[in-house]
């Protein structure tokens, strides 16, 4: 009859334990290969995004026209969106939902 390790003990192969942390390190190194390909792709989409708007064209505001590069329009629309997002949904700041303690009752001692 073999007699089976105690599950908190280590074999003498490395046990589980060696097992589970290389599939950890491997699922890290995964994972860091895939942010760093898809950082890339962003980049280069970017660039290719820069150089096609790199060009000036004239532009009607409200009141008056100005000639300039949309890559330039853009970025200022997404700064001042993040910004407008950030201020309305910041937490316990957000519009239509009542606060932590609003609504309940506090409770007798």
């Amino acid at each position: 009859m073999r007699r089976e390790p105690d599950p908190g003990q280590p074999s003498s192969h490395g046990g589980p334990h060696l097992s589970d942390d290389l599939d950890l390190a491997r699922k890290a190194t995964r994972r860091r290969a895939v942010q760093v390909a898809s950082l890339l792709a962003l980049l280069v989409i970017l660039v290719a995004f820069v150089v096609e708007n790199a060009q000036r064209v004239k532009i009607h505001f409200v009141f008056f026209s100005k000639d300039v590069r949309p890559i330039w329009l853009m970025l200022t629309c997404a700064i001042l969106g993040g910004a407008v997002g950030y201020l309305v949904g910041r937490p316990g700041k957000q519009v239509g939902r009542p606060g932590k303690h609003e609504g309940k009752v506090p409770k007798k001692p």
